[in-house]
């Protein structure tokens, strides 16, 4: 190439391959895979994907109000993301919620495949001035903060890292803390998970 700018591009052109196996390989060596329609690398012995996947972003709420009335945990099924095993996660979510009273609290946490290292914060808002915070370790591990926001929306912030063991499916979940006293999570609750 050209070590002066100029308008003419000098454009680099890796072999290509179009077999769904990797050829021999030595460190350092690069091709494109027509087949698998990657780019490979070799690398510390190995072939591997030159480029990897985008982080799994679990999607917005635009318009639905995801409510639980129970006292059995549920899934938000617009805060979910497929992750897979071995990689390590990092989730922030921020959902916003209301309750059908002050005296009912709603019960938040996470769930996913068999995984290690699971560490997450719980922090929910049920005034104006005071929150409840609690750290887990474990999926499905709700704790009550006691007191809910009633009908003036406040903020349920969760995050934290994991490693899954297996491939599967990472969830944001609700509870009542009271049978028959809803729990409402509204639109624009969004979860990242990287």
């Amino acid at each position: 190439g050209s070590a002066t700018s100029d308008a003419n591009a000098i454009a680099l052109v890796l072999d290509s391959y179009n077999s769904a196996t990797d050829p021999t390989g030595t460190n350092g060596e690069m091709y494109y895979n027509s087949n698998l329609g990657k780019f490979r690398c070799y690398e510390a012995g190995a072939w591997k994907d030159c480029i990897t996947a985008v982080p799994s972003v679990a999607r917005e709420f635009t318009t639905t109000t995801a409510t639980n009335s129970t006292t059995t945990q549920a899934d938000i099924t617009e805060l979910t993301a497929a992750v897979t095993a071995g990689r390590q996660y990092i989730f922030s979510c921020k959902l916003t919620h209301t309750t059908a009273a002050t005296t009912t609290a709603g019960l938040f946490t996470v769930n996913g495949p068999t995984s290690t290292n699971i560490n997450y914060i719980v922090k929910t808002g049920y005034s104006t001035t005071a929150e409840y915070q609690v750290v887990q370790t474990a999926f499905n591990a709700a704790t009550n903060p006691g007191t809910g926001p009633g009908t003036t929306a406040r903020q349920v912030f969760i995050d934290g890292t994991f490693t899954p063991s297996t491939n599967g499916t990472f969830a944001v979940r609700f509870a009542s803390e009271v049978g028959g006293s809803a729990v409402n999570v509204l639109p624009n609750s969004y979860c990242v998970v990287e």
